[in-house]
């Protein structure tokens, strides 16, 4: 359901600002909303100080470089340390430029080692081909030799350019080629030197590409270029694995450190942001926002205990029927239903004093899924895949997906896997019924008959299917139905 709620006022001396919005962050049940100008011309909004702005700029600017270290960063613990407590932010600014120095200038010469490596296994083929073939001829005045790669298997592109160029040079031409791998050949072509114009124009028709080495692996002679890529080839492994090992100890060092300073970082930006969208009048200030109704009387509670009379809070219903699309909307619902939620985060929320369709999702979302699903082996492939994740989130360890970049918290695995079980249950039960496991394995080995065949009777399987989607469609009406009436929307009664 959708939880009432309240406008509420909070009203103190400027001078209590600060620790106002400290203790408003801390409780996390009031929503801050500007107050537009028609709702109070004789207020005006509060403005940032100059070093305040400065101070927001830095704070963005450090927040950022703690969330590209985190990134760059082997994972690890998730579990924060111990806040910053008083330090200033230029000195967590020097702390955290610092740390990313480090951290950058390691992986930097990871991805050069990576780079390496690559070019290694890119070129050194190719280099034990075509070398002594090149350096036979490197000495030679009057001819001149070019080679290069052909990235196919297939001889017959090697004959075809040969015959190319001995047309052209009148046959003055040598063209040698050697298997480099399964998928590339090498080729060395040889001509005299006034006929290289004609013969370049030839292979950039062709696509060829002369092979040039990178300047870190030229060498005169091709044992001393092999020699080379050699050496590097058995280096380089080692000089990753210590570079992984500097980041990983880097990791599990400043990890909790880092994630503290980000938490540190994030509140202190957001109560400098909020203070634009507060009013102020000449000596005080106004802070506006939403609140539920059931948690009002806390916040008085805790305001009044730590301020005294200083600070007033006001609250009043609110109408639904008022600027409902402003107002925040708060879903709570039992247990059992409150995991469904989450599908509603993929759509719009609704309005606020709109209807909630959490229960009716919760219902029959998963019986439509076994309805279309039906077959007990996928069932059972969910429910382990639902029972492997319950069991992560109740030892809270968070779930990283690193090459989609994703991070799903334990507390969003327990409603995943609350979800996968659920819709398990309705696969398998429908399985059962149409006698599916992988297909129908049951019927194929054991003979067994399904109480409903849906292959053979696919139309009025399909018709169920329709049905079950048209009746949800007009349930979805009739609700906007009822709720336009409510709201008194006459456009929205006769859509």
């Amino acid at each position: 359901m959708i939880v009432e709620m309240s406008r509420v006022l909070v009203l103190g001396p400027k001078r209590l600002l600060g620790q106002v919005i400290d203790e408003v962050q801390r409780l996390g049940t009031l929503h801050v909303d500007r107050i537009e100008s028609e709702e109070a011309p004789e207020v005006s909004a509060l403005q940032l100080a100059e070093e305040d702005a400065k101070t927001v700029a830095v704070l963005e600017r450090v927040l950022t470089r703690a969330d590209g270290l985190l990134v760059l960063l082997p994972p690890g613990s998730a579990e924060p340390g111990d806040a910053p407590g008083d330090a200033s932010v230029d000195a967590l600014d020097a702390e955290v430029a610092e740390l990313e120095r480090r951290v950058r200038d390691l992986t930097r010469t990871r991805l050069e080692l990576d780079e390496e490596r690559q070019l290694i296994a890119s070129y050194e083929g190719a280099v034990r081909v075509l070398s002594p073939l090149l350096g036979a001829l490197s000495q030679s005045r009057a001819l001149e030799s070019i080679g290069f790669l052909l990235n196919t298997k297939d001889l017959t592109v090697v004959a075809a350019l040969r015959n190319e160029l001995t047309k052209a040079t009148e046959g003055r031409v040598e063209v040698i080629s050697r298997i480099v791998d399964e998928h590339r050949i090498g080729v060395v072509i040889a001509f005299l030197r006034h006929e290289g114009e004609r013969v370049r124009a030839i292979l950039s028709r062709a696509g060829a590409t002369e092979l040039r080495l990178p300047a870190r692996f030229a060498r005169e002679q091709a044992t001393e270029t092999i020699a080379a890529m050699e050496r590097r080839k058995a280096e380089i492994p080692a000089e990753i694995e210590r570079i992984d090992r500097e980041l990983s100890g880097i990791a599990s060092s400043a990890r909790p450190r880092l994630l503290a300073v980000r938490a540190w970082l994030a509140d202190r930006l957001a109560q400098m942001k909020i203070v634009p969208e507060m009013a102020q009048s000449r000596y005080t200030f106004i802070l506006h926002g939403w609140a539920p109704t059931r948690a009002v009387s806390e916040i008085r509670g805790v305001l009044r205990a730590r301020f005294g009379s200083d600070i007033v809070v006001h609250d009043e219903p609110v109408d639904a029927h008022d600027e409902p699309e402003r107002i925040p909307v708060l879903l709570d619902n039992h247990p059992l239903i409150r995991p469904f939620q989450r599908l509603l985060a993929l759509f719009q929320p609704p309005r606020y004093g709109a209807w909630d369709p959490s229960p009716v999702m919760a219902v029959t979302f998963p019986i439509f899924v076994g309805l279309v699903i039906g077959d007990i082996g996928y069932g059972l492939l969910l429910l382990l895949l639902g029972w492997w994740l319950r069991g992560r989130a109740r030892s809270g360890r968070a779930l990283n997906i690193n090459f989609l970049s994703m991070r799903f918290a334990p507390l969003l695995l327990a409603d995943l896997s609350y979800l996968l079980r659920v819709l398990a249950f309705w696969v398998i039960l429908f399985g059962g019924v149409y006698a599916e496991f992988f297909g129908n394995l049951p019927e194929l080995l054991f003979h067994v008959e399904p109480l409903y065949d849906r292959v053979r009777q696919a139309d009025s399987y399909f018709i169920v299917v329709i049905i079950a989607g048209i009746l949800m469609i007009f349930f979805g009406l009739l609700v906007h139905l009822i709720q336009s009436v409510r709201h008194r929307h006459t456009v929205g009664v006769f859509e």
